[in-house]
């Protein structure tokens, strides 16, 4: 679209600065001081186009950057996601062990209550047993006491053999259950650490990456309101061009008033300038504007970007044929359009001065051949909004084909 732009600008500014070289002195030197304007206006929205296509490639690689890291962040949020479930896993396995832990801790507990009632129970029936012997002869003063603690033993009933034998079985116990309770104190401490390193982990990530697309998009945002600025600056430009061109239009139409073209121009009605009316750049008679209009954007539609230029004045289609037939009288309004090169209608008979001729181009360059994608398209689909080929010029296209 900027170029399609810059082609009508330019194409604009060159028919009517060659039109106001035609008129009086007076009249061409006010024309020729808009013409300046209009051309240090376009050199300016020139540059100011080139800064717009490249902030516009930033504005893209931005943009990608953007949702390249964005992905990275969605990818990154699944493993979290993972890692956070192992981490809700870990979780259970480590309360549970805290549970066990403390049931342990509390059957230990009811163990050393259970081992100290038999050793007291244990040590009871010693002393009895000592200080009392079952048999009388251990009262006689003539055991020595290794003899006697020997015949207190063998004279010991199976009640007190079976309460050595629980304090035993409980020793026994205790010492199992209190290692499985170090084992499980140990399982719990490396559960809590990996459980702080996967957190510290998943922290580390999400704030890097988080960051990281921040920086982006701030970058981003600051493209884009430079291509903000850029483009309202355009659009004023843009204006003022226009502006200028039908100020440029209006003089030039007032000075073709005061100095009428030769007699000898085919006894052609020029159109007013209240006839021709611009249609998406290019100047046309209004006649054509809906069916014209109607083509262009059947083209946009298609991907082809068609430009180009229309109507093109009296003045302006004498200087052409001057330039392309010859200067001489003969040669400019009487000598066959066919001798000239590039061919050139003869002032008065050219579709171009009645706004209903339209001499294309095709993505900003020239419709020069038939193998041209532009050509192709209107040679397929021009006929339906009413306009013809000349054969001799691919780029030459009007409601009469001439």
């Amino acid at each position: 679209m900027k170029v399609f732009k810059r082609i009508y600008v330019v194409g604009f500014l060159l028919t009517f600065s060659l039109a106001v070289s035609m008129v009086a002195p007076v009249a061409a030197q006010d024309s020729s001081d808009i013409k300046k304007e209009i051309e240090k206006l376009n050199q300016e929205k020139k540059k100011l186009e080139e800064k717009e296509e490249s902030v516009t490639g930033d504005v893209s690689e931005k943009q990608k950057t953007v949702e390249e890291l964005t992905q990275e962040l969605k990818k990154i949020e699944l493993e979290v996601n993972g890692v956070e479930v192992k981490i809700s896993s870990e979780q259970v396995k480590l309360d549970s062990a805290i549970r066990e832990n403390q049931e342990i801790e509390l059957l230990i507990e009811q163990k050393q209550q259970q081992i100290e009632e038999v050793e007291a129970k244990i040590v009871d029936q010693a002393i009895a047993g000592y200080i009392r012997p079952p048999n009388p002869q251990f009262e006689s003063a003539d055991f020595s006491t290794n003899l006697r603690m020997q015949v207190f033993l063998e004279s010991l009933t199976g009640q007190e053999f079976e309460s050595v034998e629980e304090l035993q079985r409980l020793t026994l116990d205790l010492a199992t259950e209190k290692a499985i309770a170090e084992t499980l104190q140990s399982d719990i401490e490396e559960g809590q650490v990996i459980l702080e390193k996967e957190k510290s982990g998943l922290e580390k990530i999400k704030k890097s990456q988080v960051s990281l697309v921040q920086e982006a998009e701030l970058s981003l945002e600051a493209k884009l309101s430079e291509a903000a600025v850029l483009a309202e600056r355009d659009k004023e430009l843009s204006k003022d061009i226009q502006d200028k061109t039908q100020e440029l239009a209006r003089r030039t139409a007032v000075a073709q008033k005061k100095n009428p073209a030769p007699i000898n121009s085919g006894n052609a009605r020029f159109p007013s300038s209240s006839d021709i009316v611009q249609v998406q750049g290019i100047w046309v008679h209004v006649s054509i504007e809906d069916s014209f209009r109607r083509l262009m954007n059947a083209a946009a539609s298609d991907g082809i970007t068609l430009g180009g230029w229309g109507y093109r004045d009296n003045a302006n289609q004498i200087r052409l044929r001057k330039k392309h037939c010859g200067t001489s009288n003969y040669a400019v309004y009487q000598m066959s359009s066919s001798r000239c090169s590039p061919p050139t209608a003869r002032p008065g008979f050219s579709q171009h001065e009645q706004g209903l001729a339209i001499d294309f181009t095709y993505n900003g360059g020239s419709m020069g051949t038939r193998s041209n994608k532009g050509y192709k398209w209107l040679a397929a689909n021009a006929h339906k909004y009413g306009f013809k080929n000349l054969p001799s010029e691919p780029w030459h296209w009007s409601t009469t084909g001439r």
